[in-house]
């Protein structure tokens, strides 16, 4: 196993679960708790989004599926692991799309994290002597309380 991919794999599952528990989903336990299972399909995951550099979110899921099916898992409308059930084997049309983004977010994982996976920069639009435009970030503005000024 490379220790690169590994370590990719961890960050990738990690962000999910950190997205997954924004929506009130805390099935998910730290990597170092998770179970062999969990660890091949993130590391399986890695491989394939760094050997297929155009990969779809819908083909991750895809592959995601395949992994699970072949380790006896069906699907079920709870996550079972005691009973291999899982409410996210069916069709990735078919899931929510907060389910959907986990998908997208493991390849932005893979893709910031490997060189090779990396999106090239942007092409230059205009004359080759246009001055590279500023980046502007707003403020962030909290809502204001009672009784703040």
């Amino acid at each position: 196993m490379d220790p690169f991919n590994a370590d990719i794999a961890r960050v990738a599952y990690e962000a999910v679960r950190a997205y997954s528990q924004t929506f009130g989903d805390h099935a998910r336990p730290p990597w170092d708790s998770a179970a062999q299972w969990v660890h091949d399909t993130y590391l399986n995951a890695v491989e394939r989004i760094r050997a297929t550099l155009a990969i779809s979110p819908k083909a991750v899921h895809q592959f995601w599926r395949e992994d699970m099916e072949r380790m006896g898992w069906r699907y079920g409308t709870v996550r079972a692991p005691e009973n291999l059930e899982h409410p996210c084997l069916g069709a990735y049309e078919d899931m929510p799309a907060w389910i959907q983004v986990k998908a997208l977010l493991i390849i932005s994982v893979v893709r910031a994290l490997a060189p090779e996976a990396a999106l090239p920069p942007p092409v230059a639009v205009g004359p080759a002597s246009a001055p590279e435009p500023e980046v502007m970030v707003a403020p962030f503005k909290r809502k204001s309380k009672k009784g703040d000024a």
